[in-house]
């Protein structure tokens, strides 16, 4: 007799075949997800030791083959370097190359080891060098977080522009949202003669963490008063910001008297070196900022650029400091007619140098 179910073609045959292929697939199916579950376990259980792994790297005590790829990335000079291993040794700091990336504990780092510098009675020299590697070190830690985008500037920075004639006019960025920033124009800004006008395009400076300087092209949209009744000035987002490298050791402001006073300048014939007398006719002036490479005076004189100038001052009630500069540019501030002179250090002594950058880094209290 002919078994009429297993026909080809039949329903039965056919219903058959389906619950074949469904089973088959079912089957597939748990298996892959099975592999799946196991291969989602393993890669948490390698991240899990890769990050347990990486920990524990970054706890290790530096040796010296974490120093020596610090001072190829960083270009350190062969002092610098060992400096830096003598005070990675003395205090047992972490692994170098993961601490250098958190500026807090760099500070914190070389403030302790300027104590020990300090009680140990090290050189001038040694100090200097000291707080030139102090500076790459910084810098590197605030470089990595560079930013690219007119999008992730902080709010209330303060933004700088420079007009045709290279006086700088502050303002300070209120907010953003996705579209625009809200700029708040200074007075100073305001009462310019030719201030730009909306769709003009401009170039603005602004710096973020210590001494890193931004370029950025904005376009001024327009200006408006906020319903707060601040005069604001919108300008548009950018993302072509350009860093620039323009300083060498940190700045910081202040607001401390000075005098200062016009210089003499003669070339000594048997020493071959210029020497430098200060006038005995003082003016006083205040300085607004300072740094180990020069400073910024305001002053009520008219003094122009390029001329040799003699500076006393005294930090944090130190013992008073002197030193000689060149007036590199001045500007006139239109609002209370006194003139900023921005000066350069071209003769100091290492004592009074390292004293400042003890004051601009707070190691002197």
């Amino acid at each position: 007799m002919n078994n009429w179910a297993a026909v080809k073609g039949s329903p039965l045959l056919a219903r058959q075949n389906i619950t074949r292929i469904a089973g088959f697939l079912l089957i597939t199916g748990l298996i892959l997800f099975i592999l799946f579950l196991a291969a989602a376990f393993l890669t948490v259980l390698k991240s899990s030791k890769a990050a347990e792994w990486a920990e524990k790297k970054q706890k290790k005590i530096t040796k010296l083959k974490n120093v020596n790829r610090i001072a190829q990335k960083l270009n350190l000079s062969s002092e610098e370097r060992k400096n830096l291993w003598e005070m990675c040794k003395i205090h047992l700091v972490p692994n170098i190359e993961y601490y250098i990336h958190y500026p807090d504990k760099i500070i914190e780092l070389f403030r302790r080891h300027y104590k020990y510098l300090i009680e140990k009675k090290a050189s001038q020299e040694t100090i200097l060098n000291f707080f030139t590697l102090l500076y790459k070190m910084e810098q590197e830690s605030y470089l990595s977080k560079e930013i690219n985008s007119s999008r992730n500037i902080p709010e209330k920075t303060e933004l700088f522009f420079t007009d045709k004639y290279g006086r700088k006019f502050p303002l300070k960025l209120l907010y953003h949202d996705k579209n625009v920033q809200y700029v708040q124009p200074s007075d100073s800004f305001m009462s310019m003669a030719n201030k730009p006008k909306a769709l003009d395009k401009i170039t603005l400076l602004f710096f973020i963490f210590e001494n890193v300087f931004y370029k950025m092209p904005v376009r001024v949209v327009r200006y408006q008063t906020a319903t707060n009744g601040v005069f604001q000035m919108l300008i548009s987002h950018s993302n072509d910001l350009e860093r620039l490298n323009r300083r060498n050791s940190k700045r910081i402001k202040t607001n401390v008297k000075c005098v200062f006073s016009a210089v003499k300048v003669q070339n000594n014939v048997d020493s071959d070196e210029t020497e430098f007398t200060p006038s005995e006719k003082k003016h006083e002036g205040i300085l607004s900022d300072i740094s180990g490479e020069g400073c910024a005076v305001i002053t009520k004189l008219p003094i122009k650029e390029k001329q040799k100038i003699y500076l006393e001052f005294s930090l944090d009630s130190q013992q008073k400091a002197n030193a000689y500069g060149i007036i590199c540019s001045a500007e006139k501030k239109s609002l209370n007619e006194t003139y900023m002179l921005h000066i350069k250090f071209i003769k100091i002594s290492t004592e009074v140098k390292n004293r400042i950058f003890a004051y601009v880094y707070g190691f002197h209290s």
